[in-house]
């Protein structure tokens, strides 16, 4: 299914540096989230595909369409900006419908298509309220109302959920996902918040100094990430160091352990590993269960987080983090067994 391309794009700033070459792909219909922390290059590229950066390399295609140098009112791209950037002095219905009276649709098309976005962004009965008398959610409703309701193409959302209080967010960011499903609309949407990403999008590209460092699924991305930068991005809390034998086991400090068989390291001798928190199983010293894939560990520190307790483990030289929903609270200095799936085993190459 064709959709967005982004074949190489770089632009340059004039005070000196780029971002880019940025290469992306997402089919038709499809959302994906730019990740990233600041500095990286998510809202420049956003603001590529927008044209209102400048593209001073590679190409930018919608649908096998090169649009690289069309202007930003023929891309047919619609941009959600971070603080919303609805006028003070106009109520709802004006605020919507903004656009369609300045290229001039016509009356009976304007009040459709107003009813229609109303109704479909659950705005009914608020058509004259000012921004001030919005809430968050309300605001960020109205703000994706006018730009849906001029039909693009493409949605682009910067920081869409930022501006809203904790218990808005992942409300509004159901809706917003539901939404753009109801809709079947291209959607690129910029966080620094990687469960945002993860709750929200088809695919997740993680981005750092102005490049794509890794784009896939958001199962993929958590799970088997390709660089050590994505794994601690993303939140990949334990990353171990050794050595891969000849076998395909990974030997360190506190022992050996069986990796996952998707990715053979067998050929490499300086890699990591990484484990997520979550994966790793904590066993009292004496009570392992028969645990395999196991090593020994001593407990550092502890503390309790309501559904979880959180473990540090000093295992030979490492320091490991374990999140465990567990009865059992052990204490500091109590020597642990700890066991890990070998699915749970994500080696890492990292260079020599």
């Amino acid at each position: 299914m064709q959709g967005l391309q982004l074949d190489n794009l770089v632009t340059v700033f004039e005070g000196g540096g780029q971002i880019g070459p940025v290469s992306l792909t997402l089919d038709r219909g499809q959302m994906l989230a730019l990740i990233g922390g600041s500095g990286s290059g998510k809202t420049t590229t956003l603001r590529m595909i927008a044209g209102l950066a400048p593209i001073n390399g590679g190409s930018l295609y919608f649908d096998n369409q090169d649009i690289t140098n069309l202007p930003p009112k023929a891309r047919r791209v619609g941009m959600v900006f971070q603080n919303f950037g609805l006028f003070p002095h106009l109520d709802v219905s004006q605020n919507i419908s903004f656009g369609l009276r300045m290229t001039r649709r016509g009356k009976e098309i304007t009040a459709s298509k107003l009813a229609w976005i109303l109704k479909i962004l659950k705005l009914e009965g608020l058509q004259d309220r000012y921004a001030s008398q919005l809430s968050g959610g309300q605001k960020q409703r109205v703000a994706l109302a006018r730009t849906l309701v001029m039909d693009p193409d493409i949605l682009l959302l910067d920081e869409p959920l930022s501006n809203l209080d904790a218990n808005l967010r992942e409300e509004t960011g159901h809706f917003i996902r539901e939404l753009q499903q109801e809709l079947e609309i291209t959607t690129v949407f910029v966080t620094h918040d990687q469960e945002e990403a993860l709750m929200l999008a088809d695919q997740v590209a993680v981005m750092a100094n102005g490049e794509v460092l890794q784009q896939a699924s958001p199962e993929d991305i958590f799970n088997f990430p390709t660089t050590e930068k994505v794994a601690r991005f993303i939140g990949g809390s334990n990353i171990i160091h050794g050595e891969f034998t000849e076998e395909g086991i990974f030997k360190f400090s506190a022992g050996l352990i069986r990796p996952h068989e998707k990715r053979d390291m067998r050929t490499s001798l300086n890699h990591k590993v990484m484990i997520r928190s979550e994966h790793i199983e904590i066993y009292s010293e004496n009570d392992d269960k028969g645990a395999s894939n196991s090593f020994g560990g001593v407990i550092a520190s502890h503390r309790f987080y309501g559904t979880h307790m959180r473990y540090h483990v000093k295992a030979g030289d490492e320091d490991l983090i374990i999140r465990h929903r567990t009865r059992n609270q052990f204490e500091v200095g109590d020597k642990v067994t700890l066991s890990v799936d070998p699915e749970h085993v994500w080696p890492i190459e990292t260079a020599i």
